[in-house]
């Protein structure tokens, strides 16, 4: 009997009950947010490339990050405790991805509460290639002739080669590498 009136109570006017309730959640959702200013900063963008592929070509190089914290805390973050970046250490194939952009954040502006970031844009379209190594001679550039009566006999690089890695359809293209030039005019 006691249920039955207990329920009663609760459902009596229960439109009412459940505006008072919405409004009440507005309410303070509402002042949750008058307490929490936004702060924006463009901060530039990494890759991380410690798997099989290494980027190619251009891609953003900054991106937005907004900061909401509370009034007294946001000013003191600072764009130098994010930082930006994609991670491409997962991925084993050559083509291009539509990867998230992550933030990390350094440890004295975690603790904040509340604390939130978003990101724009929160995903970047990058193209890979799988990594490959060679080893490329150098060659000297050698520009000017020496003073009369003088010339070059052997030019000598050591070391010859250079280990270099990249991507692969980069390194598949070079045969040499060209040193700064050296200018002999004049010289005995």
């Amino acid at each position: 009997m006691k249920a039955n009136r207990f329920f009663e109570k609760i459902l009596y006017r229960w439109p009412v009950k459940v505006c008072c309730l919405i409004i009440a959640i507005a309410l303070y959702l509402f002042h949750q947010a008058s307490l929490t200013e936004k702060r924006s900063f463009v901060i530039p963008l990494t890759a991380i490339e410690d798997g099989a592929v290494q980027h190619v070509g251009d891609f953003a190089s900054t991106v937005t990050v907004v900061v909401r914290a509370n009034t007294e805390q946001i000013s003191s973050v600072h764009s130098n405790q994010l930082q930006a970046y994609v991670n491409l250490s997962n991925i084993s194939k050559s083509g291009e991805y539509n990867l998230p952009v992550k933030v990390k954040v350094a440890d004295e502006i975690k603790v904040f509460d509340p604390f939130e970031i978003k990101v724009k844009p929160e995903n970047i379209k990058i193209k890979v290639e799988t990594k490959d190594l060679k080893f490329i001679p150098l060659e000297a550039s050698i520009v000017g002739e020496p003073e009369h009566g003088y010339e070059i006999t052997e030019i000598t690089i050591d070391p010859p080669f250079v280990e270099v890695t990249g991507p692969a359809s980069v390194i598949e293209n070079t045969r040499k590498i060209y040193l700064d030039r050296i200018d002999v005019t004049g010289l005995t």
